[in-house]
């Protein structure tokens, strides 16, 4: 668990229980931060979203670089290609959208910059 840049929110990453590590879907799950004492108090539902790979990070980056926090979680192929996807995630306010996804990225490359190329607006 972390928590976003820039927010007071409180995010984690869940996959279910009894799945395959290697295949089904994954959750954020995200708090809003209300009283340090109860920082799970205040729940935000967050997206559900399938996977063919292992959860391998939660990271917590700028991607959009809008000066607020994105969440990225950040999955890794079983298969002997170690290939990593990754989806980012905006988090604003109660609302937690998906910015943007890159699929099988080089799983020595950083996810982060790949996902800012996705994300980076073309020129027509």
């Amino acid at each position: 668990m972390g928590m976003a840049p820039g927010t007071n929110v409180a995010v984690t990453v869940v996959e279910g229980p009894g799945k395959p590590r290697s295949i089904g879907s994954y959750a954020l799950w995200t708090y809003a931060n209300l009283d340090l004492d109860w920082p799970r108090e205040s729940f935000v539902p967050g997206p559900v979203r399938e996977r063919e790979r292992t959860v391998e990070a939660l990271l917590f980056k700028d991607v959009d670089r809008d000066v607020t926090g994105d969440v990225i979680v950040v999955v890794r192929s079983a298969g002997s290609g170690g290939y990593v996807s990754a989806n980012v995630y905006g988090v604003r306010g109660r609302t937690r959208r998906h910015l943007a996804g890159v699929e099988g990225v080089d799983g020595a490359a950083d996810p982060v910059l790949a996902l800012r190329e996705s994300a980076r607006p073309r020129a027509q």
